[in-house]
């Protein structure tokens, strides 16, 4: 899968439950903060900068996902949230594969933007781990004690990204979000998230918000509502 394909799969699957956008929530629940009665999400992906009237000669190129609360009365483009998307594809051969750049650059463009929350997601898309690779463990429940084997190659790649990202010098208001996604058959999707890294993944409001930025958001919006889709609350 290209990255604008593992963009479209993850956005076609998410779901939001009681205001909760799935793997985006710890960014877009800060507009929650303000204004509770949020209970859905309008999505865009890959949106080249021009078409939000942002300068042509910047990074990133183009808006990997662009989400927009709203309430059954009212769209919030105030509280609008950009993320930037990498993927990494980690093998057996090279197990700490990196992605082909950390997207922090990238990142920051969306912050000197001016978009109001911005949000880094990485995907982890491993191989599937060698048969000598898999670990047993001992499993506890209803039926007794029983042996369950598990690949720990994607929780391991979520784990290091993190550290990757965190080294670097993202602001502490920028969300960041590792996940792993497989594939147990062409059309089950498995996905992996750590709980170490937790205290990073909250996004918080960005303080060179530019009015001009929400302008174009609220524009490309009216002008191109085809473009999005709707995730409303359940």
């Amino acid at each position: 899968m290209t990255e604008p394909e593992v963009i479209r799969f993850i956005v076609d699957r998410i779901e939001c439950h009681a205001g909760n956008l799935d793997i985006f929530w710890e960014t877009t629940n800060a507009s929650r903060r303000k204004i509770e009665k949020i209970n859905s999400y309008y999505i865009a992906t890959e949106i080249p900068r021009e078409k939000l009237g942002l300068p042509t000669d910047q990074k990133p190129g183009d808006i990997d996902v662009l989400i927009i609360p709203a309430t059954d009365e009212k769209v919030y483009f105030e509280y609008t949230a950009a993320f930037e998307v990498k993927i990494v594809r980690s093998t057996n051969r090279n197990i700490k594969k990196n992605s082909c750049s950390l997207g922090v650059t990238q990142t920051y463009g969306l912050i000197d933007d001016g978009f109001p929350l911005v949000g880094l997601l990485h995907v982890c898309m491993n191989e599937p781990i060698l048969p000598e690779g898999l670990q047993t463990l001992p499993l506890h429940d209803e039926l007794g004690i029983r042996e369950i084997v598990i690949d720990t190659f994607p929780l391991y790649s979520v784990n290091l990204q993190y550290q990757r990202i965190l080294k670097s010098d993202l602001p502490k208001y920028v969300g960041v979000k590792v996940i792993s996604l497989s594939f147990s058959s062409p059309y089950e999707s498995v996905s992996y998230r750590s709980s170490e890294f937790d205290h990073y993944q909250y996004g918080y409001f960005n303080p060179y918000e530019r009015s001009e930025t929400i302008n174009g958001i609220r524009n490309h919006f009216i002008a191109n509502r085809d473009c999005y889709v709707r995730k409303v609350s359940r």
